[in-house]
Protein backbone atom coordinates (compact mmCIF):
# COMPACT_ATOMS: atom_id res chain seq x y z
CA UNK A 1 0.00 0.00 0.00
CA UNK A 2 2.92 2.37 -0.11
CA UNK A 3 5.31 3.54 2.73
CA UNK A 4 4.82 5.83 5.21
CA UNK A 5 7.20 7.46 7.52
CA UNK A 6 6.04 8.05 11.31
CA UNK A 7 7.90 9.61 14.23
CA UNK A 8 7.15 10.84 17.33
CA UNK A 9 6.74 14.54 18.24
CA UNK A 10 5.93 16.24 21.54
CA UNK A 11 3.11 18.91 21.84
CA UNK A 12 3.46 20.72 24.82
CA UNK A 13 5.26 18.37 26.15
CA UNK A 14 2.35 15.28 25.70
CA UNK A 15 3.86 12.73 23.24
CA UNK A 16 1.95 12.57 19.77
CA UNK A 17 2.51 10.26 16.42
CA UNK A 18 3.05 12.56 12.98
CA UNK A 19 3.29 11.71 9.75
CA UNK A 20 5.33 13.05 7.94
CA UNK A 21 4.27 14.04 4.31
CA UNK A 22 6.77 15.63 1.89
CA UNK A 23 3.46 16.88 -0.40
CA UNK A 24 1.68 18.49 2.43
CA UNK A 25 2.28 22.00 2.34
CA UNK A 26 1.29 23.17 5.79
CA UNK A 27 1.76 20.78 9.08
CA UNK A 28 -1.78 19.95 10.78
CA UNK A 29 -2.28 18.74 14.53
CA UNK A 30 -5.87 16.37 13.79
CA UNK A 31 -9.01 18.66 15.21
CA UNK A 32 -10.25 16.18 17.08
CA UNK A 33 -7.29 16.14 19.46
CA UNK A 34 -6.31 19.91 19.29
CA UNK A 35 -8.17 19.73 22.78
CA UNK A 36 -6.09 17.30 24.58
CA UNK A 37 -2.89 18.73 23.11
CA UNK A 38 -3.05 22.04 23.56
CA UNK A 39 -6.36 22.56 26.33
CA UNK A 40 -8.89 25.34 24.90
CA UNK A 41 -6.39 27.29 22.48
CA UNK A 42 -7.39 30.03 20.28
CA UNK A 43 -8.44 29.02 17.13
CA UNK A 44 -9.34 31.23 13.68
CA UNK A 45 -10.42 30.06 10.33
CA UNK A 46 -7.89 29.22 8.14
CA UNK A 47 -8.67 31.80 5.23
CA UNK A 48 -6.76 29.49 2.32
CA UNK A 49 -9.12 26.23 1.29
CA UNK A 50 -7.31 23.18 2.22
CA UNK A 51 -7.38 20.24 0.39
CA UNK A 52 -6.55 16.57 0.76
CA UNK A 53 -6.25 13.57 -1.76
CA UNK A 54 -9.90 13.04 -2.98
CA UNK A 55 -11.67 14.59 -0.42
CA UNK A 56 -12.46 17.69 -1.84
CA UNK A 57 -12.04 20.86 0.39
CA UNK A 58 -12.00 20.69 4.00
CA UNK A 59 -12.69 22.37 6.88
CA UNK A 60 -9.81 24.09 8.57
CA UNK A 61 -8.36 26.40 11.14
CA UNK A 62 -5.53 27.84 12.12
CA UNK A 63 -3.92 27.24 15.77
CA UNK A 64 -0.56 27.93 17.85
CA UNK A 65 0.91 25.18 19.84
CA UNK A 66 2.68 27.13 22.39
CA UNK A 67 5.74 24.16 22.11
CA UNK A 68 6.43 21.81 19.90
CA UNK A 69 9.23 19.04 19.92
CA UNK A 70 10.67 17.36 17.63
CA UNK A 71 14.32 15.34 17.83
CA UNK A 72 16.64 17.87 20.05
CA UNK A 73 14.93 20.86 18.54
CA UNK A 74 11.75 22.98 19.98
CA UNK A 75 9.68 25.48 18.50
CA UNK A 76 7.96 27.84 20.93
CA UNK A 77 4.76 29.48 19.19
CA UNK A 78 4.31 27.16 16.10
CA UNK A 79 1.21 28.32 13.66
CA UNK A 80 -0.46 25.06 12.40
CA UNK A 81 -3.45 23.86 10.42
CA UNK A 82 -6.11 21.99 11.75
CA UNK A 83 -7.94 19.80 10.15
CA UNK A 84 -10.06 16.26 10.80
CA UNK A 85 -7.84 13.45 10.39
CA UNK A 86 -10.67 11.13 11.52
CA UNK A 87 -11.01 9.81 8.11
CA UNK A 88 -6.81 9.02 7.75
CA UNK A 89 -7.32 7.66 11.34
CA UNK A 90 -10.03 5.22 10.12
CA UNK A 91 -7.99 4.21 7.43
CA UNK A 92 -5.24 3.27 9.22
CA UNK A 93 -7.13 1.34 12.23
CA UNK A 94 -8.27 -1.03 9.26
CA UNK A 95 -4.50 -1.98 8.81
CA UNK A 96 -3.90 -1.96 12.42
CA UNK A 97 -1.71 1.12 12.41
CA UNK A 98 -0.78 3.80 14.75
CA UNK A 99 -3.43 7.12 15.10
CA UNK A 100 -2.41 10.35 13.63
CA UNK A 101 -2.46 12.97 15.64
CA UNK A 102 -0.62 15.37 13.47
CA UNK A 103 0.90 15.41 9.84
CA UNK A 104 4.13 17.29 9.13
CA UNK A 105 4.52 19.59 5.91
CA UNK A 106 7.06 20.88 4.21
CA UNK A 107 6.96 24.36 5.70
CA UNK A 108 8.33 22.09 9.08
CA UNK A 109 10.49 19.84 7.21
CA UNK A 110 11.83 23.29 5.26
CA UNK A 111 12.70 25.17 8.74
CA UNK A 112 14.68 22.25 9.93
CA UNK A 113 16.96 21.78 6.63
CA UNK A 114 15.18 18.14 7.19
CA UNK A 115 16.56 15.04 5.23
CA UNK A 116 15.21 12.31 5.28
CA UNK A 117 16.69 8.69 4.18
CA UNK A 118 14.56 6.17 3.45
CA UNK A 119 17.00 3.13 3.64
CA UNK A 120 17.95 4.02 6.85
CA UNK A 121 14.14 4.91 8.33
CA UNK A 122 15.66 8.29 9.56
CA UNK A 123 15.26 11.96 9.49
CA UNK A 124 17.78 14.29 10.16
CA UNK A 125 17.45 18.01 11.25
CA UNK A 126 20.37 20.11 10.34
CA UNK A 127 18.40 23.67 11.63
Amino acid sequence: MGYHLLIEVKINNLKANALIDTGASRTVIDLNRLTFYAGNPETRQHGKPCYGVGAGQIQSFVTTLHVFTIGNKTLENFEVVSIDLGPINQNYAMFDLPRIDMVLGSDLLLKFGAIIDYSRKFLAISK
